[in-house]
């Protein structure tokens, strides 16, 4: 049985698979390993996705959504037309694709997957994400964190040697910060922290609201286009401005009939991205403290994810660790290597047979209980029972007063790191029956045991009484089992775009794209090769068409290398 790894990443999202002995990259019918986790609709009313999403949104020509995976486990809806989405079932539609393109690669059906999330994630969106691979036709044999994968991937390129290291994994969309150990064979994760609404996108933001707030612009005043027209420019300033051998970059748009401007200096760029520098801090800092380690005492600093290509994190790095960050494969692919040797060792491959792999609690679980006095007052608290970073597998328990008398008693399951109960995320409740004593003081024992897979076994034992158990599994959130159904239905009968045209429909709207673009005599050139390569469709002749696909593709590359 070959065993799906998978990368569902807020920007772009990868498959791999572990094969001859080693993790393997699959590749997209673009021949490509990065998917963009984008979803459009068409003008017939079709579901587009990946890179043709990505290229219809770029232009806002069609309804286009993207950065859902934020919203994973929220009530969040996303329209498309006259559609309506939550995030797990546009995930779906990302990891079906996926799938699609393995099982080609494959030459086989395949049913199971390992997926990475983010270390951070909590229960409901660890619970979306399962949901979104079953709309997808895939099981999910476990979810591994993101850090951890990657540090997994690190781990078997050095596997002989006993290091504790930090995995600094800075995606589109989220920030994880895992601090990880290796020896003799065994990779232990000490400590995770993190950020879900903190990532590469954000960078991108900034430089929108600084270009607006210099035009004195309110964003959401501005046409959805001309959004989407900055946002393109801004990811650009920033990776122009990230080689050290450029010094400026203009952003410029026109609005009204009016032309507007501003010059972007590195400089400038490390103002502008100072909060969410000092954003990236905070999680470093926890993650250090829960392991016990200074910074000193690490051997290595891993990077991972596309965004920390910028050129401040490594100068940050140099400061906080007196190391600079160690790149041993593509930062935007390690997660999915890593996911690939975890499905290598649960189809139990021999070259990995020595090699054990733990991992920890991103968060704190507990119940809820009343604490106080008669002279200060009683208030709903909570009671933490695994504390965060605790080692998996873990079994910890605590032990509660009951009120005299009582006769029935709510036992709940929380998640997160509040004292504050509102603060933290309902996961379970079980109502039950106290046991009549014969003596005034009544006391009972609740006991967690929590394990890799995500199984909470809650154990609840009064005094002099038999214990009861209560299996808390990672279901499908908030969503009822008419909904999951209603929902798979709804997938079932979208219509979906082809995936033999979409490497035509891709090239069409990178073209249309960049001819709303430009202007004049530019526009003129773009439109007669546009014109030249759909004729070429109308002959349905695969060779003809394959031929004026490749002219026109060269032809666009160096006409946006021209005008970049």
């Amino acid at each position: 049985m070959t065993i799906l790894g998978i990368d569902l990443g807020t920007t772009n999202s990868l498959c791999s698979a572990f094969i001859d002995g080693k993790a393997v990259l699959i590749p997209n019918i673009h021949a490509e390993y990065m998917t963009p986790s984008v979803i459009a609709l068409n003008d017939q009313n079709e579901i587009v996705i990946g890179k043709a999403a990505l290229e219809y949104a770029a232009i806002n020509k069609f309804n286009a959504v993207k950065s859902f995976k934020r919203f994973m486990g929220s009530n969040k809806v996303f329209k498309l037309g006259s559609q309506e989405f939550r995030a797990e079932e546009l995930s779906a539609l990302i990891l079906k694709n996926l799938k699609q393109d393995a099982e080609l690669f494959l030459g086989k059906s395949i049913d199971t997957a390992i997926i990475s999330v983010p270390a951070y994630f909590n229960n409901k969106q660890r619970n979306a994400t399962k949901l979104a691979a079953e709309m997808a036709g895939l099981k999910v044999s476990r979810l591994i964190n993101e850090p951890t994968a990657a540090a997994l991937c690190y781990g078997i390129a050095n596997k002989d040697q006993n290091t504790k290291y930090l995995v600094f994994d800075l995606g589109g969309g989220t920030f994880d910060i895992t601090i990880m150990e290796l020896f003799e064979g065994i990779l232990e994760v000490r400590a995770s922290a993190g950020d879900n609404l903190l990532g590469g996108d954000d960078f991108n933001d900034a430089i929108v609201h600084d270009f607006c707030k210099h035009n004195n612009w309110m964003l959401a005043d501005l046409d959805p286009k001309l959004q989407n027209q900055l946002w393109v420019q801004a990811e650009k300033c920033k990776i122009y401005l990230n080689d050290s051998k450029n010094t400026d970059f203009e952003i410029n748009c026109e609005s009204e009939g009016a032309s507007y401007s501003k010059v972007y200096t590195a400089k400038d760029l490390e103002t502008i991205f100072s909060p969410l520098i000092d954003r990236l801090l905070k999680p470093i800092k926890r993650a250090l403290n829960d392991s016990s380690l200074v910074a000193e005492e690490l051997d290595a600093v891993i990077f991972v994810g596309g965004a920390t290509k910028l050129a401040n994190l490594s100068k940050i790095c140099a400061r906080l660790f007196k190391k600079l960050p160690f790149v041993f494969h593509d930062p935007q692919h390690v997660v999915a290597l890593g996911a690939a040797t975890l499905a290598g060792m649960q189809e139990n491959n021999t070259e990995l047979s020595e090699f054990v792999l733990t991992d920890v609690s991103p968060y704190t679980l507990g119940t809820s209980c009343i604490v106080g006095d008669e002279q200060h007052g009683y208030q709903l608290e909570f009671s933490p029972i695994i504390d965060r970073n605790s080692t998996l597998p873990t079994s910890k328990s605590r032990t509660y007063y009951i009120e005299p008398q009582q006769k029935h008693i709510l036992i709940d399951v929380y998640q997160g790191e509040s004292r504050k109960l509102e603060n933290n995320i309902k996961i379970a409740e079980f109502n039950l029956d106290v046991p009549k004593v014969t003596d005034d003081r009544q006391f009972l024992e609740i006991r967690f045991t929590y394990d890799n897979n995500g199984i909470l076994e809650v154990e609840i034992q009064f005094k002099n009484s038999n214990s009861k158990k209560f299996v808390v599994k990672e279901s499908c959130g908030s969503l009822s089992d008419a909904e999951i159904e209603a929902a798979l239905s709804k997938l079932s009968a979208l219509k979906i775009h082809p995936r033999e045209k979409d490497i035509n429909t891709t090239i069409l709207a990178r073209a249309e794209r960049l001819y709303e673009e430009n202007i004049g005599e530019i526009r003129e050139e773009l439109s007669f090769q546009i014109r030249k390569f759909q004729a070429a469709l109308e002959t349905q002749e695969e060779s003809t068409i394959e031929l004026a696909r490749f002219e026109f593709a060269t032809f666009l590359d160096e006409f946006e290398f021209a005008y970049e």
